[in-house]
Order: structure tokens, then C-alpha cells, then sequence
């Protein structure tokens, strides 16, 4: 059996450490800036929205934050104690899941729980449309949703995913791996539409967050700073050209771009970094949180979500 909570002992039993270690410092020539937005809600997990003034965030405690442009309230839920992702295909079709197996579903007006069939803690969620979602969790649970119910799938795995992402429904790529002993191992896996198969890949430690600008351009990340690339063919190391010390080496939570030469990883310690497609390079938030969460509207608007209860929102000058 899966010992249910043992990732996010890794990733948020950390948070208070964490946030008191002091921020790397940060590259001078990535021209981004952000502002800063308090919530006054702890412990938020993940981030999507629709448009730049239709945004979700979500997180610890029956949490799920919405912004309207100006500011962001909470929005009504119950029964979703840690909710860790959420995506969408509209402001009026949201999926958010997180632990115990919860599945919740906005349809412009209220949030309900959808049956998910298991109670393993649900890590991602993504879909090519409405009737085509699919969720990655915990033992290598993979479940997909065709407008009508949840069922689920044959990873081929029991080790746990923590993330999901794809150019289309035949390149579809989830993340994950074993993260104890602290760095693990990583696993990437491929669904051409009708199976899912592990990825050959090099040697990598367990793996958090996957995004791509196209089938032949995939980033992935995860724990001591570890950033691999796909091209189409085959996964190679990407350095992370940081000043972080060998023995402090953060988790690479989250994985997002604009395209192919505008992609941030975030994570621990306040990490944010920046890929121009050529380089990595640290970006200064003035934070030292944990960064759980990105989404953007385009290159020019991006928002970070933390454990602290931040919200980040970047201006490219």
C-alpha cells in the first residue's frame, strides 16, 4: 500500500524551514519584475485561470481563492481538506483535486464533489476539453474523465505522479517518481492515446512538475534542481546555472512557459528560475517561500502562488 501524505511530507513539512532560509541572489539580466500580493490565506498549492481576470488558486483547508481582476475572495467549498491543482477549459469548467481523492468541479456558479473512485491523494489535472480530463496521483493512479464519469486507467506503475501535461490526446506525459530517500528517483511516462509506457530517460531524481510549448518541446523538473528537456526524440539534463549551494540544493515544484523561450521552474526556498531559450537563470522576488504554483496569461503576465499565502504577478519590463 502507498503510504498516503509521504510526498507532501517531503514537499510541505519543509515549508517553515524553508522559508526562513535566506534567497539566492538573483541573475541582473532577466528583465522580470513582480509585485507582490498578500491573501491573508496560508497554504496555497496551485494555480489556473481562464483569462488574466479569471483566475483560481487553491490550497490548504477547503481553499479555493478566485480573482476578478482587482482582488481575490474565496469561493464557497467543503469537504476538500488539501486540494493541490486545478485546470480547466473555461471560467465555467474548473476541476480541482487534491487529497483523499477528491475531484471537485466549478460550472460558473457553485464548486461540487465529483466520485472520483479512490482515495488516494490526486496530484494534477489536465485535459485536451471538458469530456477529455485526465488526473495523476499516488500510486501511480491515472484516472480519466469523458464527460460523463471518472475511470481508471493502467499506469503500469505504482510509483507515485505528480504532475500531467500534453501537447494532445495521443502525447500526453506524466511526472513523478519516488522522492524518498530524499532526492529519489524519477519517472517519466507516455500515453500515445491507447497505453501508457515509461519514457527512457537519464538518471534523475523524483520528479514534480512537466510542461510543454509542443510534443518536441518538453520541460520537466523536480527535487535538487533537477530540469530535463525532451525534443521529440529523447530527455537530456539541463544545468540550473544557480548560486545555491550544493548541500542546499531546492525542489523544482512547477514547471510553466509562455513558449519555447519564456519557461519558469519554481519551488523551494524561493526558487524561481528563468529559461530565455538558451540559458537558466535565478529571478529576485524578494521572497523566500515555497513556490508551489505557476500559470500565466501570456509571457507578460504571470502568477506565482506560495504556502505563505502569496501571490506573485510578473511585469516584463
Amino acid at each position: 500500500m502507498i503510504a498516503r501524505g509521504r510526498t507532501a511530507i517531503v514537499l510541505l513539512g519543509v515549508l517553515a524551514s524553508a522559508a526562513c532560509e535566506g534567497a539566492p541572489p538573483s541573475s541582473a539580466a532577466d528583465a522580470v519584475s513582480w509585485s507582490r500580493i498578500e491573501t491573508g490565506k496560508q497554504g496555497l498549492l496551485g494555480i489556473w485561470g481562464a483569462a488574466p481576470d479569471d483566475v483560481f488558486a487553491v490550497g490548504v483547508g477547503n481553499l479555493i481563492l478566485h480573482f476578478d481582476g482587482s482582488a481575490w475572495t474565496q469561493m464557497p467549498v467543503d469537504s476538500a481538506p488539501r486540494l493541490i491543482a486545478a485546470w480547466g477549459t473555461s471560467g465555467q469548467d474548473v476541476f480541482a483535486v487534491g487529497s483523499d481523492g477528491v475531484i471537485l468541479h466549478y460550472d460558473g456558479r457553485v464548486w461540487t464533489a465529483m466520485e472520483s473512485g479512490t482515495k488516494q491523494d490526486l496530484r494534477a489535472v489536465w485535459g485536451t476539453s471538458g469530456r477529455s480530463v485526465y488526473v495523476v496521483g499516488y500510486g501511480g493512479t491515472v484516472l480519466h474523465y469523458d464527460g460523463a464519469s471518472w475511470k481508471p486507467m493502467d499506469s503500469g506503475t505504482t510509483s507515485d505522479l505528480s504532475w500531467i501535461w500534453g501537447a494532445s490526446e495521443s502525447e500526453i506525459l506524466a511526472v513523478g517518481g519516488d522522492m524518498m530517500p530524499m532526492p529519489g528517483k524519477g519517472l517519466i511516462l507516455h500515453f500515445d492515446g491507447t497505453a501508457w509506457a515509461p519514457m527512457a530517460m537519464p538518471p534523475s531524481p523524483g520528479l514534480q512538475g512537466v510542461w510543454g510549448s509542443s510534443a518536441k518541446d518538453v520541460f520537466a523538473c523536480g527535487a535538487d534542481l533537477a530540469l530535463l528537456h525532451y525534443d521529440g526524440t529523447a530527455w537530456t539534463p539541463m544545468p540550473a546555472n544557480t548560486s545555491f549551494p550544493p548541500n542546499q540544493l531546492p525542489v523544482l515544484l512547477r514547471v510553466w512557459g509562455s513558449g519555447p523561450d519564456d519557461v519558469y521552474a519554481v519551488g523551494f526556498i524561493g526558487a524561481v528560475l528563468h529559461f530565455d531559450g538558451k540559458t537558466w537563470t535565478e529571478t529576485e522576488t524578494g521572497l523566500k517561500d515555497t513556490f508551489s504554483g505557476i500559470w500565466g496569461s501570456s509571457a507578460e503576465d504571470v502568477f506565482v502562488v506560495s504556502s505563505m499565502g502569496n501571490v506573485l504577478r510578473s511585469r516584463k519590463e
